[in-house]
């Protein structure tokens, strides 16, 4: 990623402007409805570096969006989650901007818990390929919990407003670990033949005649081997 095609936002504000999107009612955190509002696409195929958080949750997109080295898969929509200091590469159609996208500075949470927590929630590593997927039940919730952080930014900010909207978003942040959870769960039976690749490749280490027990393999040498991310692997 070449920094003469890269453009940077310190600021939510900036990338708003940028975009000729309306400008954020607080300076800290901002959500996005694509269903009301479609940005300008002139920086369109550019890679952009945020620093801030980025949630993206597509309701019926299928398709892939380039984040830092490889890709988040949709599929009938869900949730990607992209941390400061990162890279998206901005899409070049209309259509792929649908939904929503919460952005959120790391300043909001100075003075809350969640500002030492949330490294806990690894769906923010660039190690995840795969978005989270959502059932019918699973949109609806996380629909009505963007809903009612769009209705509090809407709200005149007073001295309640940061507390209120840390607190929501830490709830959503709660149910997608909880609906990642899941997630990994109910792959389990697709993905027995990763294992069983896993396991033979164990196997045969163990069977090489010069092999040093005090030199296992590593967890990044393995996924190297099955062609996936450490945390995957985990």
């Amino acid at each position: 990623m070449s920094d003469s095609k890269t453009l940077r936002f310190d600021c939510i504000a900036d990338l708003l402007h940028r975009m000729r999107l309306d400008p954020p009612s607080h300076p800290m955190i901002a959500l996005v409805n694509y269903n009301r509002s479609k940005p300008e696409l002139r920086d369109a195929g550019s890679w952009i570096s945020l620093a801030f958080y980025k949630i993206s949750f597509k309701l019926n997109y299928n398709g892939s969006v380039k984040y830092g080295p490889g890709t988040y898969d949709f599929k009938e929509g869900g949730i990607a989650f992209l941390a400061p200091g990162q890279f998206v590469l901005m899409p070049s159609q209309l259509e792929d901007y649908e939904g929503y996208s919460l952005y959120f500075h790391p300043e909001l949470l100075s003075g809350h818990p969640l500002k030492h927590n949330i490294h806990q929630y690894g769906f923010f590593d660039y190690d995840v390929s795969e978005a989270l997927f959502l059932s019918e039940k699973e949109k609806y919730i996380m629909d009505a919990l963007l809903r009612a952080i769009s209705i509090e930014l809407e709200n005149n900010i007073d001295r309640f407003s940061e507390e209120v909207l840390v607190s929501q978003l830490e709830l959503l942040l709660k149910h997608s670990n909880r609906f990642y959870n899941r997630q990994f769960l109910t792959r389990k039976n697709i993905h027995h033949d990763l294992i069983v690749r896993m396991n033979g490749w164990l196997d045969e280490k163990f069977r090489h005649p010069g092999i040093n027990l005090s030199e296992l393999p590593s967890p990044r040498e393995m996924a190297a081997y099955l062609n996936v991310s450490q945390r995957y692997l985990s």
